[in-house]
C-alpha cells in the first residue's frame, strides 16, 4: 500500500495569522527544555536527598513541556513537513547535549571539551562512575575491550584474576594460573603471554579504572550477540571511549525513531505523533544521558514493527530475531 507524499504531508487548516504562533510556541518549548537539559549536566548526580530532589523537578518540568509539546503539535500541526523536521531537531538536539552527562559537573565548558577530547583519544577517563545515576555502560566498555582481544566475555567476569592483564596488570603471574590461563584464551607460552598483555591495554593505564567502574563485577555479561557487537565496535572506533559508546547507543535510537515515523506514514496515522517518542525525556534520560544497550533493542523493535505493516515478513522475521539477539528482557 502507497500513499502519495502530498496526502502524508498536507496540512490541517491553519490560518496564516496563527501559523507563526503555533511554531513559536514551538520553538519556545523545545528552548526551555534545552535549558533543563543543559541544567542536567551540571547535576551533581549522587546519592543523597538533595541531588535526587533536583532531578525529579528537572525531569518534571522536562515532562510539562513534552506534554505541551505534544498537545500542541496533535492539535495544530496536522502531518506538516516543517513540523515532523522541528520534530526531529529537537530529537537530535536533545540527545546530543546530553552526551557529556557524567563529566564532573563543576568542571568549565572548555574543561568539559578538553575531558571529552581525552575521553575519545582513551589517554583517561574523563567521566565519573554514575551518568545520571546509572553505570551500566562501564560494563559494556569493558565488554568490547576483552571481546577485541579474543577472549569470550561470557566465560569470564570483569573481576576474574585471569583477566588482569587486560586491566593494565602487565606484571609476570604466577606459573599455574598462566598455565590454566593461555591454555583457555589459547595463547602459545608466557613470554608471548607478556608481550600481548601490552598490546592488549594499548599502553594505556585506562583499563584498570574501566573495570573499578563495573556494576557488580564479580557476574559474568548478560548481554546478548548483537549488543555485543556494538561494544566491539565501539572500542574498534574509540578503545575505552564512553563517549563513543553512548554516540553509538544514541545512532541506534534515532535510527529507531526513523522507522518509527515510516510505520506512522505507512498506516497513514498522523506522522507528528512521533513526538510522542522522540522528545520523551525518559528515552533522552536513559540512552543519551546515561547511555544504556536497550537503544539496540529499540531499533531492531521498531524495524520489524516498520516490516510487518509493509509486508515484508522475512525482513520482519529478521529484525526481530536482531531485536532478541539485542536484549534478552
Amino acid at each position: 500500500m502507497s500513499v502519495a507524499p502530498e496526502k502524508i504531508f498536507q496540512d490541517q487548516e491553519i490560518k496564516p495569522s496563527s501559523n507563526w504562533l503555533y511554531f513559536a510556541g514551538l520553538a519556545v518549548l523545545l528552548i526551555l527544555s534545552e535549558f533543563i537539559y543543559l541544567a542536567l549536566l551540571r547535576l551533581d548526580a549522587i546519592n543523597g536527598w538533595r541531588p535526587v530532589l533536583i532531578f525529579w523537578l528537572e525531569m518534571a518540568m522536562l515532562f510539562v513541556f513534552y506534554g505541551l509539546a505534544a498537545v500542541l503539535v496533535n492539535r495544530y500541526a496536522g502531518n506538516g513537513k516543517n513540523t515532523v523536521r522541528f520534530i526531529f531537531l529537537g530529537a537530535v538536539l536533545f540527545r546530543l547535549t546530553l552526551l557529556p552527562a557524567g563529566i564532573p559537573y563543576e568542571m568549565s565548558a572548555t574543561e568539559k571539551l578538553e575531558a571529552l577530547r581525552a575521553d575519545l583519544s582513551g589517554r583517561e577517563v574523563a567521566y565519573e562512575r554514575y551518568q545520571l545515576f546509572d553505570n551500566d555502560d562501564w560494563r559494556y566498555i569493558w565488554d568490547g575491550h576483552v571481546f577485541a582481544h579474543g577472549i569470550n566475555p561470557y566465560l569470564y567476569a570483569p573481576s576474574d584474576t585471569h583477566l588482569d592483564t587486560l586491566a593494565g596488570d602487565i606484571s609476570e603471574p604466577e606459573e599455574s594460573s598462566d598455565d590454566e590461563f593461555l591454555s583457555e584464551v589459547g595463547k602459545p607460552d608466557k613470554a608471548s603471554s607478556i608481550q600481548v598483555s601490552k598490546d592488549i591495554t594499548d599502553e594505556r593505564e585506562i583499563w584498570g579504572d574501566i573495570r573499578d567502574n563495573v556494576n557488580y563485577p564479580e557476574v559474568t555479561t548478560i548481554y546478548p550477540p548483537l549488543a555485543q557487537m556494538i561494544f566491539r565496535l565501539s572500542h574498534a572506533i574509540a578503545p575505552g571511549s564512553l563517549l563513543m559508546m553512548k554516540f553509538l547507543l544514541v545512532l541506534c535510537e534515532l535510527i529507531g525513531i526513523v522507522f518509527l515515523f515510516l510505520t506512522l506514514r505507512q498506516l497513514e496515522l498522523p506522522v507528528t505523533s512521533v513526538i510522542l517518542y522522540a522528545w520523551n525525556p525518559l528515552m533522552i534520560k536513559v540512552f543519551a544521558g546515561s547511555g544504556h544497550a536497550d537503544a539496540v533493542l529499540v531499533a531492531a523493535i521498531c524495524a520489524t514493527a516498520y516490516f510487518i505493516v509493509r509486508g515484508w515478513r522475512s525482513l520482519g522475521a529478521v529484525a526481530f530475531g536482531l531485536a532478541i539477539l539485542a536484549k534478552l528482557s
